[in-house]
């Protein structure tokens, strides 16, 4: 095999994944004679170059580059058998990502537009903004005084635009499929690879339901969100692990422990992820979870190790309909304090050292590239 980096794979990856798009649109146009178009709704074209857009701008191509590297790792030598469940992987995230956008009503995914964003614009005949700010109101609110329980959305743009993001997040997954089901690997890799993905899937959907649920609990556990985290970010970074040596040919005992590293290493990644909004370095606004009152670890952690006065502060502040810039630095103050911070570095570190000790105790994968995107992702946890 050549030489790889980080990047060069991370390139290969974006081709990939543009030429497949741009392979798949041309094959439904082609045999579609474009039932949507009329005056109101979008082509059919439309809204694949909607998904299209929406995959290609930006991301770091995390999970595609990690069953690239463990294929790499686990002994695999034609990259290019590797790339299309690459591909896979990446589209699963995106269809994710539509339906996550939708379901917190955000309206912004990279610092562009979501999905319901470009809809609801589109529908309602306003111009797409590119430049959307996260303070905005999310767009799916119904009006003020909107009576609940008579219609679940204010009007029929908002039905169309969510109703048209949660149909292509589906169109977004079944092209997932398929890229699993086109590559070149072996009939029975391919149906493999299918079965841990509805597995992956089912769980992830897990971890979506238990992140919804906790919104609604004024107590929540470390052992809580440990648990929803483990289904919600680490299903698709086992996953990934578990495929790259999958299509390398490892057993299945190896492929079991390719996907215990993915999961440690999504632990301290989806933690950094918390640590990083509120130090304002995660491309969005600093403490833009606190303003959407998210129970991240570090809010669980900060309330468990509290004292009356400070527990009063959170509870008040997280029980607001709105927080101010005030109120995020209150929060963020009582973190630090409380050695809520810290102790989530802590936790971060040590995901990377076990990740780090499983991959060591691998046969074939003492691999310099594999243990420096290891090291990479958790990069901020110090």
């Amino acid at each position: 095999m050549s030489r790889q980096t980080i990047p060069s794979l991370r390139r290969r990856i974006d081709d990939a994944l543009a030429t497949f798009l741009d392979e798949q649109i041309e094959q439904i146009v082609r045999v579609q004679d474009d039932p949507l178009a009329s005056s109101v709704m979008p082509s059919v074209r439309e809204c694949y170059d909607i998904i299209r857009a929406y995959t290609l701008r930006g991301g770091k191509r995390l999970r595609p580059l990690a069953l690239l590297l463990s294929y790499r790792a686990a002994g695999g030598t034609d990259i290019e058998k590797a790339l299309l469940p690459a591909v896979g992987i990446e589209l699963l995230h995106t269809y994710s990502l539509i339906l996550d956008d939708l379901m917190d009503e955000d309206d912004l995914r990279r610092s562009h537009p979501s999905v319901h964003a470009v809809l609801l614009r589109l529908f309602d005949g306003r111009p797409v903004k590119k430049d959307i700010h996260p303070a905005d109101p999310p767009l799916l609110h119904g009006p003020a005084g909107t009576s609940p329980g008579i219609r679940l959305f204010a009007g029929q743009p908002e039905r169309f635009a969510a109703s048209f993001s949660i149909m292509m997040a589906n169109v977004t997954m079944l092209l997932s499929r398929k890229a699993f089901l086109v590559s070149s690997s072996s009939p029975g890799q391919r149906l493999a690879m299918l079965q841990l993905v509805n597995r992956a899937d089912e769980l992830l959907y897990h971890g979506q339901m238990m992140d919804m649920a906790g919104e609604q609990e004024a107590s929540l556990s470390r052992e809580w969100y440990l648990k929803m985290i483990q289904n919600k970010t680490g299903t698709l970074f086992g996953l990934a692990f578990q495929l790259g040596s999958l299509l390398a040919g490892n057993d299945q005992g190896t492929q079991g422990t390719y996907w215990q590293t993915g999961m440690e290493l999504a632990r301290g990644f989806q933690i950094r992820d918390d640590l990083k909004d509120v130090k304002g370095t995660k491309g969005r606004k600093k403490g833009t979870d606190i303003i959407k009152r998210k129970k991240t670890l570090l809010f669980i952690e900060a309330m468990d190790r509290a004292d009356k006065g400070q527990q009063q502060v959170l509870k008040s502040i997280f029980s607001k309909p709105a927080v101010t810039d005030r109120q995020v630095k209150e929060v963020i103050a009582i973190m630090e304090q409380t050695g809520a911070v810290e102790a989530c570095r802590s936790m971060v570190r040590r995901s990377l050292t076990e990740a780090r000790s499983l991959v060591e105790d691998i046969a074939f994968s003492h691999d310099d590239l594999l243990k420096s995107f290891l090291s990479q992702m958790v990069e901020d946890a110090s």
